[in-house]
Parts: C-alpha cells; sequence; structure tokens
C-alpha cells in the first residue's frame, strides 16, 4: 500500500467523523424539538423502543413524558423504586 492510498483511507475517515457529527447534531436538534404532547399518542411499545434508542439525546420533559406513562403502564415499577430508596435510607 502506497502513501497516497493511506491519506485517501485517512480522508475518508475524516468525512465520515464530520457526517457523524452532523448526524448526531441533527439527532439532538430533532430530539429537542419534540413536543412532549406528541409522545403521548405513541403507543407504549413505540415510545419505549424510541426512548431506549435515544434516551441520551432527549431533553428531560421528554423523558418524563416517557417515564409517566411508563409508571401508568406498571404502576408496581413506581413502588419497587420507592421501597429500593427507603431501602436504602
Amino acid at each position: 500500500m502506497d502513501i497516497y492510498t493511506i491519506l485517501l483511507l485517512k480522508e475518508q475517515l475524516d468525512d465520515l467523523d464530520k457526517k457523524r457529527i452532523r448526524l448526531y447534531n441533527n439527532i439532538k436538534k430533532y430530539c429537542e424539538s419534540l413536543d412532549p404532547e406528541y409522545l403521548k399518542t405513541l403507543d407504549y411499545t413505540e415510545l419505549k423502543e424510541f426512548f431506549h434508542a435515544l434516551e441520551f439525546y432527549l431533553p428531560e420533559s421528554v423523558q418524563m413524558v416517557y417515564r409517566r406513562i411508563r409508571e401508568e403502564k406498571y404502576p408496581e415499577l413506581k413502588k419497587s423504586c420507592i421501597l429500593s430508596r427507603i431501602k436504602s435510607d
């Protein structure tokens, strides 16, 4: 392999890094622009998949909608969290 091939590969890698950063920024921007009310219209399975795929991109308001819906669907999760907090204190 000659140095020009290596340089070409490095250039392609740099391009991929720029594309990755641009995609990250777009995902973050779109997640921040989500209307929390819209999420309430989704099926729980869709919402759960969405949340777990993008949890670290989502603003707190969107995360709270998911958590609230999850607690409504599975109230026992809320109780176990409360019990574990009490036991840890």
